[in-house]
C-alpha cells in the first residue's frame, strides 16, 4: 500500500515538474524567438533583403536607427520625418559622406528630434546637422506629441528588456515569416498561440505597439519635456493666424519680429486646373482640413529647437534646417487656412537658428505632381537631388564631391546672394532663391 502511494506521489511530481518545464519554455517562446531571428540586430549583423529589414525597421524606426548609431563613427546626422528618411544614406555616401548617418523616423516628431539630439550631442565627431522640419511638425496635436525614443533607448540599453518584449517578438516573427514561410507556417501548427497576444505589457509600462501607432497613441501617457518654457514675443507677430494668444514678457524678447509681408510676394501659390491621382486628392481634401483647422504652433517644440541651436552654435556645428517639397496644391491649403504669414515667418525665425534650404514654394518642382508619390512625399529621384546640394554646402570631409561636381538638373540652390536669381532681405533674415531652392540665412552669417 505504501509503495501505490509512493508510486502516485512520484508520478505527481513529475506530473508538476513536466508542467512547470512547459510553462517555462511557453514563457520563454518571445526570447526564442528574438534571439532566432533578432529582427533589430542587437547580436549581430544579418544578412537580409532590404524589404525583409524594413519590416523592423517601420515597427520601430527609432530601435532600428539607433541600434546602428555608434559614437565617434559619423560627422553628418540627419533628424526628421518620413521626408528626411528620405534623404537615404546611401545618397550620402555615394557623394564621399561616407560618415553621414540618417536617424529620421517615419511620423518623427519634434519631441523625437529633440530626444535623439539629446542622446547624441556629446559625440564629438559631430560636424553637420541637417533637420527636416515644416510647419505642420509644429502642432502638439499633430501625433499626439509621440516620442517613441524613450522606449527604443530602454530596449537598446537592456538586453532582457529586449528579449522579453512581446511587441519586438511579434516582429520577429513577421521578418523570420518573411525569411522562411514554410518554417513559420510549421510553427504555426503545433503552436497556434505563440505569439498570439502582441499587446502584452509589463506592469506600468506602455506596450511598445502603442507607441508606435499615432492613432493609438493619442490617449496614451508619453515623454514630455517637464521644464518651463520661456514666452516668445516673436510669436505675437503673427497673430490672427489660427495661432492662441499668449501673454508676452518684455524681459524674455529676444528678437525684433519679422515682418513676413515682405516676403509673401514670393509664396504667392498657383492655382493649377488639373486633375491629380487620385492618392493626392484625397490627401488634398481630407488631410490637409485637419492638419490646419485650429492649428496652433507650439511655444514648447520652438524652445526644443532653440536649445539644439544652441548647443550647436557652441560646439560649432553646421546646423541646417531643410524644408520638404510637397506638391504645389498642398502648400495651397496653408493659404486657404490663414496660416501664410506664419507659413513664411517661421522660415525667417529658424534662419536665426541656422541655415534654412527651402524647397517649399511654387516652381518647377512642386508644380510637377509626377516628382511626388504623394501630395507630401518626393520620389527618390528627388531625394538625390536635394542631397546633391545639402553636400556641396555643408561642411565637407576630404574626399566628398564639391558643388562643380554634382550636377542636379532639377535643383539648385545658392550658396552665396551674389548673382543669384532673387535676394530678398527682412529684418535681420536674407533670403535667396535660385532654381527650384532658396536658402534663409542670418545677416552677417
Amino acid at each position: 500500500m505504501r509503495t501505490a502511494k509512493h508510486t502516485v506521489r512520484k508520478g505527481g511530481l513529475a506530473l508538476f515538474v513536466l508542467s512547470l518545464c512547459c510553462a517555462m519554455l511557453i514563457g520563454a517562446a518571445p526570447a526564442m524567438f528574438t534571439i532566432l531571428v533578432d529582427p533589430y540586430e542587437l547580436f549581430g549583423e544579418r544578412i537580409r533583403a532590404p524589404r525583409i529589414s524594413e519590416l523592423a525597421e517601420k515597427d520601430h524606426y527609432p530601435l532600428w536607427k539607433l541600434a546602428r548609431y555608434k559614437r565617434g563613427a559619423h560627422d553628418t546626422v540627419i533628424l526628421g520625418d518620413s521626408r528626411a528618411r528620405a534623404l537615404r544614406e546611401k545618397y550620402w555616401h555615394e557623394l564621399g559622406m561616407k560618415r553621414a548617418i540618417n536617424l529620421a523616423y517615419g511620423g518623427g516628431t519634434i519631441p523625437e528630434i529633440h530626444a535623439t539630439f539629446d542622446l547624441i550631442k556629446s559625440d564629438g565627431a559631430i560636424r553637420n546637422l541637417v533637420i527636416g522640419i515644416q510647419l505642420r511638425s509644429f502642432d502638439e496635436k499633430h501625433k499626439g506629441g509621440m516620442n517613441r525614443v524613450p522606449e527604443a533607448v530602454r530596449l537598446l540599453s537592456a538586453r532582457t528588456e529586449y528579449l522579453k518584449n512581446w511587441s519586438v517578438a511579434k516582429t520577429a516573427f513577421k521578418v523570420l515569416k518573411a525569411e522562411n514561410e514554410d518554417t513559420v507556417e510549421w510553427l504555426n501548427s503545433i503552436s497556434p498561440t505563440l505569439v498570439a497576444s502582441a499587446s502584452a505589457q509589463e506592469p506600468g509600462q506602455v506596450p511598445l505597439e502603442t507607441l508606435l501607432s499615432p492613432e493609438i497613441c493619442f490617449s496614451c501617457p508619453l515623454h514630455h519635456d517637464a521644464r518651463p518654457t520661456p514666452q516668445r514675443r516673436w510669436f505675437g507677430r503673427y497673430a490672427g493666424t489660427h495661432l492662441p494668444s499668449w501673454e508676452l514678457a518684455d524681459t524674455e524678447r529676444l528678437w525684433d519680429p519679422i515682418d513676413a509681408t515682405h516676403f509673401l510676394p514670393y509664396y504667392v501659390p498657383q492655382h493649377l486646373q488639373r486633375v491629380l491621382p487620385a492618392k493626392m486628392q484625397r490627401q488634398i481634401d481630407r488631410n490637409a482640413p485637419s492638419d490646419w483647422r485650429g492649428f496652433e504652433l507650439s511655444e514648447r517644440y520652438w524652445h526644443l529647437l532653440e536649445e539644439i541651436s544652441a548647443y550647436a552654435h557652441q560646439r560649432d556645428i553646421n546646423l541646417t534646417f531643410v524644408i520638404p517639397p510637397t506638391v504645389i496644391e498642398m502648400q495651397a491649403t496653408i493659404e486657404h487656412h490663414g496660416l501664410a504669414a506664419l507659413n513664411i515667418g517661421l522660415r525667417a525665425e529658424l534662419a536665426k537658428l541656422g541655415t534654412v534650404v527651402d524647397f517649399d514654394f511654387p516652381n518647377a518642382l512642386t508644380s510637377k505632381f509626377e516628382n511626388f508619390s504623394d501630395a507630401y512625399h518626393f520620389r527618390p529621384t528627388v531625394a538625390r537631388a536635394i542631397v546633391g546640394e545639402l553636400v556641396s554646402q555643408l561642411a565637407m570631409p576630404h574626399g566628398a564631391k564639391s558643388q562643380g561636381l554634382i550636377p542636379q538638373p532639377i535643383i539648385r540652390c545658392p550658396v552665396k546672394s551674389a548673382n543669384v536669381a532673387q535676394t530678398v532681405s527682412g529684418g535681420d533674415v536674407v533670403m535667396v532663391g535660385d532654381h527650384n531652392c532658396r536658402r534663409w540665412i542670418r545677416k552677417g552669417a
